[in-house]
This record gives C-alpha cells, sequence and structure tokens, in this order.
C-alpha cells in the first residue's frame, strides 16, 4: 500500500486532470465528488499497480459519471488526452475491475433512459449541434415522450441508441432534423445502429396511430 503522502500526491495529480474534464463535458460537479472517492478507494485497493494510472483515473470518472447519473459514452471518454494510448479493450476491463473489486453494485451505476437523452442533448450542444431556433426544452420533452412509449421499451439493447433514435424523431415533430452521424458519436453507437432503430421507432409508431384508427 502506498504511503499517504505518495497516495494523496498522485490522486491530487490525477484529480486536477480530471476536474478539467467534467468541465470540459458539462458534468455536474458532483461527479468530481464521487470521482475522488472511487479514485481513493481504487488506489488504496492498489488497483493501479501494474496498470495506466491515466486508466484507472478515466475509469473512476466513467463510473462516477454513471453513479451520479450523467452520460458520456465510452467513445467519448477516450478520446481525451488522458486517454490517448488506452485501448477500448484496455478501458472495458479496468472498469470491470473497478466494479468488482471497489463492489460497484450494478444498479448503482444503471442509467434510466431520460438520463441518456438528457446526456446525449449536453454533448450535442457542447458540440454546437442545436440552432438558434432549436427549442430544447420541447426537444427534451418529445423525445421523452417517444423513449417512455410502451413499443419503444420492446426494443431493448443499447439504451442510448434508442434515446438518441428518440431525438432524431423528437427532432423531426418539430420541423428540425438532427444530424445522425453526430447523434450516433454523441450515443457511442454506430451510423447503422441508429438508423435501423430509428426505423423501428417509426414504424411502431405509424403501427400505433393505425391501431388507433381501427378502434
Amino acid at each position: 500500500m502506498l504511503v499517504w503522502g505518495r497516495q494523496s500526491d498522485l490522486i491530487n495529480t490525477w484529480m486536477d486532470e480530471l476536474e478539467m474534464l467534467v468541465y470540459e463535458f458539462g458534468l455536474d460537479q458532483k461527479v468530481l465528488t464521487e470521482t475522488r472517492k472511487l479514485l481513493t478507494r481504487a488506489i488504496d485497493e492498489q488497483i493501479n499497480v501494474g496498470r495506466k494510472n491515466s486508466c484507472v483515473a478515466l475509469g473512476c470518472l466513467y463510473l462516477a459519471c454513471r453513479i451520479v447519473g450523467e452520460y458520456v459514452p465510452l467513445n467519448r471518454v477516450l478520446k481525451v488526452p488522458l486517454g490517448h494510448g488506452v485501448s477500448n479493450s484496455e478501458f472495458r476491463s479496468i472498469v470491470r475491475t473497478l466494479i468488482i473489486r471497489l463492489q460497484i453494485s450494478t444498479s448503482a451505476i444503471n442509467l434510466r433512459p431520460e438520463q441518456y437523452l438528457s446526456g446525449i442533448v449536453r454533448l450535442l450542444r457542447m458540440d454546437h449541434e442545436f440552432g438558434d431556433s432549436f427549442d430544447l426544452a420541447d426537444l427534451e420533452k418529445g423525445a421523452t415522450r417517444i423513449l417512455l412509449r410502451p413499443f419503444a421499451k420492446s426494443f431493448g439493447g443499447n439504451p442510448a441508441i434508442l434515446a438518441a433514435a428518440s431525438l432524431y424523431l423528437g427532432s423531426m415533430d418539430l420541423g428540425h432534423r438532427l444530424k445522425q452521424q453526430a447523434l450516433a458519436e454523441a450515443a457511442g453507437a454506430s451510423e447503422l445502429g441508429l438508423r435501423n432503430c430509428i426505423k423501428g421507432l417509426s414504424l411502431g409508431s405509424q403501427e400505433r396511430t393505425l391501431g388507433r384508427a381501427a378502434h
């Protein structure tokens, strides 16, 4: 185990870097508090020994986001300078190790559908994907209605893709059309996966409308 002085210096070094990321991603400051807790425990458990410290630090940030209820896709985390040289598989392995060794429950890191949605909107806003005419409150409201419909839940699979598809359809209802490439990127998904989900949601909505008309 590291002596307290070295442990404290290591934590402070990485927290300075992570604080900039929290600001860059527009995250709640609670994420920073939770990240420090996880990083302190990880270093105390020597999870960083034999592993890249930057990878462990980013893993703590990623999990802290989910614990607080903020969505940031894994691919976005790996694009920051701290993630350079860290592979997708290596990062996933670290996250799994942190969950097991720190005994983080699945329920603690599961996000609600609307949290995926608001997280994607936050990232799109940061990327300047919304024009001045966009009413984000109306967009989120409409997308949430689509997202929480019974037929939407039947899709299962990746909840981030489902949220992104709901935002796309919600934007069309408002007379806009969000870029599928930007939505897929913000959801950490492929454009093909997003297009398939949009198609499925559109068909589900049409069938629901026809069903109502038949009655």
